[in-house]
């Protein structure tokens, strides 16, 4: 399914580094953490519904429990990855970068 959405003047402006540009705010509801709520969202549906009773095991409402589970804990892992992924960028960055004792300014 897509919606659609007729976009509005966006009144609200934010400063960049050199320009004005207007805020957006995303209403497409396709993050990762959105989809996974439609998805349990769904299973709370199908749960109620005495008639849903699939014959593929992939269909069956354990499994897709068991798929939210393992989405979940993908989404943590990635998480704590991106995290120590950052952090060892940022100080990369200090240690190239930094205006009195970066590497770049102390050859130059």
């Amino acid at each position: 399914m897509r919606g659609t959405k007729t976009p509005k003047a966006s009144t609200e402006m934010t400063n960049t580094e050199n320009s004005m540009a207007p805020k957006t705010i995303s209403t497409s509801q396709q993050s990762y953490d959105r989809l996974i709520d439609h998805l349990v969202n769904l299973i709370e549906l199908l749960q109620q519904t005495p008639q849903y009773n699939p014959n593929e095991n992939d269909l069956k409402v354990v499994q897709l429990q068991a798929k939210v589970t393992i989405l979940q804990s993908a989404k943590k892992a990635w998480i704590a990855a991106f995290t120590t992924y950052s952090n060892a960028i940022r100080m990369r960055d200090e240690k190239l970068y930094h205006p009195d004792t970066g590497i770049v300014a102390l050859v130059l």
